[in-house]
């Protein structure tokens, strides 16, 4: 092509001037760093949701994930509170202090819960537990287990702690203590 009906056009490869190539390498430069931001918080999040780190008051804790099977009774577990369990739990958890402790699965995750004494007790199948619960048998919801546990808090050494046994639902089990 012929630039000479052009006049203020040089021959020769296209240079930037100096303020719009440091504009245009500026430009690279936050673009990167977005890109590199996004990577980022992409990695963080499938981290949090494989190795599931939750957040206290002391740190963060983990627990060895239990995949694809019942935890049984026990076993020593580490338990979240949590009211209501859906897809953006863990970035929660892994995000905001949680209230965490660590428990014995005593029965469950099925079972009725019947007082034939003074005592409440868990009977499944054959298996009957006595457990120390606070419940009211005429509620149809607190008479049976379904995808619950009763546990029994732990202290740091696995001593059993002289509380009330505590019902959950197995979204709040986080895995076994390491």
């Amino acid at each position: 092509m012929n630039n000479e009906s052009r006049p203020h056009v040089k021959p020769g490869p296209i240079k930037y001037t100096k303020g719009y190539g440091r504009k245009v390498f500026v430009s690279k430069v936050i673009n990167f760093i977005i890109v590199l931001i996004a990577f980022v918080a992409m990695l963080l999040t499938i981290f949090v949701y494989v190795n599931q780190p939750v957040r206290t008051e002391n740190g963060f804790v983990q627990a060895e994930l239990i995949h694809k099977r019942t935890p049984v009774i026990g076993e020593q577990i580490v338990v979240v509170e949590t009211n209501n369990f859906n897809m953006f739990t863990p970035l929660k958890r892994a995000l905001f202090i949680q209230d965490v402790y660590k428990a014995e699965i005593l029965a469950g995750p099925y079972g009725e819960i019947k007082q034939p004494n003074e005592n409440f007790v868990v009977v499944f199948a054959d298996q009957t537990t006595t457990v120390n619960l606070d419940v009211d048998l005429e509620n149809v919801d607190d008479k049976y287990l379904d995808r619950q546990y009763v546990v029994r808090r732990l202290d740091n050494e696995g001593n059993y702690l002289k509380e009330i046994d505590e019902i959950i639902n197995e979204d709040e089990i986080l895995g076994l203590i390491k």
